[in-house]
């Protein structure tokens, strides 16, 4: 069986309904779980809870390792460094075949069933990069990538196997060490450190498809159109899922990552 699930504390929790919704509307057959990091009780007098199933990080991780995240780590420091976590309790405790993870603060479109046919096939794991052109103006360039990492693990799909269990120790490993945001330190949360995926690991699929993982650092090369009720990317590709990150809520500009990006010259 195929598992989607996200990671968020309560700020974002709002965006994860969004995100599980819209999985679900695409994707009936598959399962959707919102990891959260934070306390559920107190989660739940704040809020009312979704009509989803939440798995709170303190039901996974052991208390003390727990407790040094929290020591050494910010909010979204935290909600990253625990993401491999996720995965080897889905694979091991749950005995999931397939599990892909999105961020909250994505909107699928569409059917996710290459990802999972990929999987099946021969793929251990596939990651997307932040884009497949050169991209030489605006704040999101290619020297920032080089330092953010080629990848953007707001998406990754991992299959259950012995490479990908292989995998996920490593990286939590890593995590547990160093998922800083600092990128003059070369450091940059969990993310920075899937470029080394493709040489340590086999089976690593590097999924080009523009309609997969669109978002503000790809718009160079990528528009939209709407086309008998379905989003089209560059009229040929259609949305999977787009990736609303740092959207903005002005509307002066689409997003803080890229603010000569603005609604009126797209």
């Amino acid at each position: 069986m195929t598992l989607v699930f996200t990671i968020c504390s309560i700020n974002y929790l709002h965006q994860a309904i969004t995100l599980g919704n819209s999985v679900l509307k695409f994707n009936s057959n598959y399962k959707f779980i919102i990891g959260l990091v934070d306390d559920i009780e107190t989660t739940n007098n704040m809020v009312k809870l979704p009509d989803l199933d939440i798995l709170p990080i303190n039901r996974i991780i052991d208390n003390d390792i727990l407790c040094s995240l929290k020591r050494r780590y910010n909010i979204i420091e935290l909600n990253t460094s625990v993401k491999p976590y996720y995965f080897e309790y889905f694979f091991k405790i749950c005995n999931y075949d397939n599990i892909i993870y999105l961020d909250p603060d994505i909107e699928v479109f569409n059917s996710l069933d290459l990802i999972d046919n990929l999987l099946n096939e021969n793929y251990s794991c596939i990651v997307t990069p932040h884009c497949v052109t050169p991209k030489e103006y605006g704040s999101m360039t290619e020297s920032l990538f080089l330092k953010v990492g080629i990848f953007n693990l707001g998406f990754i799909a991992i299959k259950n196997n012995i490479e990908s269990i292989k995998c996920i120790e490593w990286w939590k490993r890593r995590l547990y060490e160093s998922c800083y945001m600092n990128t003059i330190q070369g450091q940059f949360v969990d993310q920075l450190w899937a470029n080394l995926f493709v040489c340590y690991f086999d089976n690593i699929f590097v999924l080009r498809d523009v309609g997969y993982n669109m978002a503000p650092w790809n718009l160079h090369e990528r528009t939209l159109s709407l086309k008998n009720e379905k989003f089209y990317v560059n009229d040929i590709f259609v949305l999977v899922f787009f990736h609303f990150s740092s959207i903005s809520d002005n509307n002066k500009f689409i997003s803080s990552h890229d603010p000569d990006l603005n609604f009126n010259n797209r």
